[in-house]
Parts: structure tokens; C-alpha cells; sequence
């Protein structure tokens, strides 16, 4: 095994001609066709990670937020019947208890995203002839994207318990 780096893509070509008409024996081929063909038995396990594995996070993540937000629901009723005595519309109460849930998982999203991408392209990381692993800018915005996606379906049934809440019954067991 022996690598050869060029500056160009013609004359890596050329180089590997030579190399081949002088060493029919030896084989050239890129970097890319090299690792394709290192990563193809891996093929249905990164097929299984991309349709199987990150939905699956996804749904986790959101039924943790849904969880989390529906707990944060439970705890504030009094605060949330207060608001009504003090005259907020059950759309505002829903729009008040969505809007944290969507900020906090946006952020959230935002945070661990913008870590990742630092650390992943900042410390570099090399695993058997692998160079480093590089993400891509684009992967802090679909970061808090996710976030707010995952906060929001999470937030929603929550939300909307909350606009249910009675005024009555809360008071009546407050001792």
C-alpha cells in the first residue's frame, strides 16, 4: 500500500499511468474508490442507521420533550390559573407554554449541533486512513432546525392540556 498525493486530478491520472504501464502488477486508484470499496460491506448497516436508527432518535427526542414539557405543565398548574384570573386567553397560555418548549428545544438543538460541528472539525479525529471527519456548516442550522421540529411535536399535546386547565379546580384544593 503506498500513497501518492498530486495536485491535480490529470496528473494523478498521469502518475497512475506510468506507474501501471511500468508495474503491470500494481494497481492505481483514487482515494475515493479506495475507501468505497473498504466501506461497502457496511453498506446495509449505514442504510439501517439512516431509515432506521435516526428516526428512531428522533422519535425518542421528542417523546422525552413531550414528557419533560408535559411534566413542567403538571407542576405549573397554579401558575397557569393564575394567568387565567389575571385574563390570558387559553390561546395565549398555549402560545406562552409552546413558545418555551419550541425556545428551550431550539436552543437546545442549536447548542449540541454547534459543539459537534466545533469539536468534529477543530479536533481532528482520525480513525484508520480516514483523515479527520469534517461537518458541514449547514449542519448547525438543521441543528436548531431539529431543535425546533422536535421541541414543537413534543410541546403541542402539552400546550394544548394546558389551555384546558380549570381555574375552579385548582384553587378548590389549594389547602
Amino acid at each position: 500500500l503506498g500513497w501518492i498525493m498530486t495536485d491535480t486530478q490529470e496528473s494523478a491520472i498521469q502518475s497512475a499511468g506510468t506507474i501501471e504501464s511500468y508495474l503491470p502488477d500494481v494497481k492505481c486508484e483514487t482515494l475515493s474508490s479506495a475507501v468505497s470499496r473498504f466501506l461497502e460491506p457496511f453498506k446495509d448497516i449505514l442504510w439501517g442507521v439512516k431509515w432506521l436508527l435516526v428516526p428512531a432518535i428522533f422519535i425518542v427526542m421528542t417523546v422525552i420533550v413531550a414528557n419533560a414539557i408535559s411534566i413542567t405543565v403538571r407542576e405549573r398548574r397554579m401558575e397557569i390559573a393564575v394567568l387565567k384570573v389575571l385574563g390570558f386567553s387559553p390561546n395565549q397560555i398555549l402560545f406562552l407554554i409552546l413558545g418555551e418548549g419550541v425556545l428551550l428545544g431550539t436552543l437546545a438543538g442549536g447548542l449540541s449541533a454547534t459543539t459537534i460541528w466545533w469539536m468534529m472539525n477543530n479536533v481532528k479525529l482520525q480513525v484508520l486512513f480516514f483523515g479527520g471527519f469534517n461537518v458541514p456548516d449547514e449542519a448547525v442550522a438543521w441543528g436548531f432546525g431539529a431543535g425546533a421540529v422536535t421541541a414543537f411535536v413534543g410541546s403541542i399535546f402539552p400546550a394544548l392540556a394546558a389551555r384546558k386547565v380549570k381555574v375552579v379546580d385548582v384553587f378548590s384544593r389549594v389547602a
